[in-house]
């Protein structure tokens, strides 16, 4: 137990300070375009928003809170929103009703933050629901650590809060969605790109 602490607050401090993940100047380099209009949707904690609207200082983005205690039930997020409260402006959403006309948006952003919904048809419906608000030609991002190897090694039995590749490709397409193309961050981030699957609307 005392070696999986210390392997996860290395990668921890690895992934989020040294290789600068969650400053998310690497995403420039991964978007096909820079999006007008964009939505950022967290589960609880948003790390991301201000970095975001950095990158796309000319779009016009929205944040969306879908945090549920009743979904969400891992303490920590319950800790984290009373010691970082958050500093953008935001509304509130939930899993099965994003806050927006449908093909709203250009991109949309799920950073850390759709392995928070914790049942698989539940992450459908929320995936289901970016598709809905997406524009034709848009795409979503979804960045999450994987139920893997490297995230065995490194946080030991708490990468079961991750889910498996084969669980979110599954997600995906049941929500309509196809993946366009994946990449890696580190050997313990997963990026999936993602636009709405052909023949869906």
């Amino acid at each position: 137990m005392g070696s999986w602490t210390i392997s996860s607050l290395l990668v921890s401090w690895y992934v989020y300070d040294f290789a600068g993940v969650t400053r998310w100047v690497w995403m420039r380099t991964q978007l096909h375009k820079v999006p007008r209009k964009w939505v950022n949707i967290d589960a609880g904690l948003d790390e991301s928003t201000s970095a975001l609207k950095m990158l796309f200082p000319d779009s016009e983005g929205a944040v969306i809170d879908i945090y549920d205690p009743a979904e969400m039930t891992e303490p920590s997020i319950a800790r984290a929103r009373i010691m970082c409260p958050a500093t953008e402006p935001f509304v509130t959403g939930t899993f099965d009703k994003l806050p927006l006309p449908s093909g709203d948006r250009d991109e949309v952003f799920l950073l850390f933050a759709a392995h928070e919904v914790r049942t698989p048809e539940r992450r459908t419906q929320l995936l289901s629901e970016t598709s809905r608000v997406l524009k034709h030609g848009g795409q979503v991002v979804l960045v999450e650590h994987l139920r893997d190897w490297p995230n065995f090694l490194t946080f030991g039995p708490g990468f079961l809060h991750f889910h498996s590749k084969r669980s979110w490709r599954r997600n995906i397409q049941e929500a309509g969605l196809q993946v366009e193309r994946e990449s890696t961050v580190t050997p313990f981030v997963h990026c999936f790109f993602l636009r709405k699957a052909d023949g869906w609307s």
